[in-house]
């Protein structure tokens, strides 16, 4: 396996722009996720990457090889990629063998495509995605997530210097959406290898990656470690996106901000390339950001506001309140007997909020497009 290097990728599909000056990378053994809404260019990234889409320019690195720059279009057979799409698309009429064969190296191919079950490499690559005893089986008696081991079985059997996962859990059910989550980073790792995962899902990008790229109208808003993107979003837009977020009025002042809440300790996080990430000036109005865990809600009739809804998720439940001034705060909270609707409350803040431009965007419809 090797690392992953995108440099200033363009690509324009029926004179749209669909990826615009693209930067990503991931090192040898990483697990990256692309993350974004619908249309945002994410799956047309991964079909660059695997030579299905030609780029107008910059340029794509498998390890040390360039497999993409200006004059340089390597084929996608020549690329050394495995893919794993999102319905397993396994071969019907052969077996699981015979599947997982298909995707050997060339020279291997005439002894294992003959679907021996008893074949070594057929037989560790069955029992690394958990399905010892099924090599003579028919994708028709296969589970939706016995397939998808398969298909990944089979990527892997190439031996690629790269893995491609175009969002492979969307069509599971829950339980296994959430076993194969769990699994498929380990099996990665046990190969060494390197991997790209899209996905429209936040949860599953920030909990399976290395590192996280936010992809939005074609652009890459920001690349970070997981923790950071969400701890440190570079921007409103992406702090809404990555998890629920808590928007409020302020004005800053230095490492504090004024909102309706009070003050509160506060750092400047604009990194948008869509925004000015400079420091505003003191006085200046911006936009506070906390996340629902943040917000504290105690039981007191002079509070100075009102539960107006309760939601209930589970584990916790999120509470809507409306300050006596008509802002609105979201709380999650682990006991929401304590907080009726109708009851008043004192809202607080803990631990410190991120500051961004008071202009920006936090989250928008995004336009029809490739994915």
């Amino acid at each position: 396996m090797t690392s992953l290097q995108v440099n200033d990728l363009t690509v324009r599909l029926g004179g749209r722009e669909v990826l615009h000056a693209v930067d990503v990378a991931a090192d040898h053994g990483e697990l990256l996720a692309v993350v974004g809404p619908s249309g945002c260019g994410k799956t047309t990234l991964l079909r660059t990457i695997a030579g299905l889409v030609r780029a107008q320019s910059g340029e794509i690195r498998l390890g040390t090889r360039m497999v993409a720059t200006h004059g340089l279009h390597l084929r996608p057979e020549r690329r050394g990629i495995g893919w794993v799409p999102q319905d397993a698309t396994l071969f019907p009429h052969l077996t699981v063998a015979q599947n997982i064969a298909f995707g050997a190296p060339r020279g291997a191919r005439g002894r294992l495509r003959r679907g021996r079950a008893d074949d070594p490499e057929i037989a560790r690559l069955l029992s690394l995605v958990g399905l010892d005893g099924l090599a003579d089986r028919m994708p028709s008696q296969l589970s939706g997530g016995q397939a998808q081991r398969v298909s990944l079985a089979r990527a892997l059997a190439a031996r690629p210097t790269l893995v491609l996962l175009d969002e492979p859990f969307a069509a599971l059910d829950p339980l296994l959406r959430h076993e194969l989550r769990e699994a498929v980073p380990r099996w990665l790792r046990t190969e060494g290898a390197t991997a790209v995962l899209v996905t429209h899902d936040q949860e599953e990008a920030l909990s399976l990656a290395d590192r996280v790229a936010v992809l939005r109208g074609g652009r890459v808003l920001q690349q970070d470690a997981p923790e950071v993107v969400f701890g440190r979003p570079a921007s409103a837009w992406v702090a809404g996106f990555v998890g629920d977020a808590v928007f409020l009025e302020a004005t800053w002042h230095d490492s504090v901000v004024e909102t309706a809440v009070g003050r509160i300790p506060a750092h400047w996080a604009e990194r948008s390339p869509l925004e000015d990430s400079a420091a505003p000036a003191v006085g200046a109005a911006v936009r506070a950001m906390v996340r629902p865990e943040q917000v504290t809600l105690t039981p007191d009739a002079q509070g100075g506001a009102t539960v107006r809804r309760v939601r209930f998720t589970g584990h916790s439940a999120l509470v809507e309140v409306a300050l006596d001034n008509g802002t609105l705060l979201r709380a999650r909270v682990a006991s929401p007997a304590l907080t009726p609707v109708g009851s008043r409350v004192r809202p607080e803040i803990e631990g410190d909020a991120l500051a961004y431009a008071a202009g920006g965007e936090t989250l928008a419809a995004e336009g029809p497009g490739p994915a």
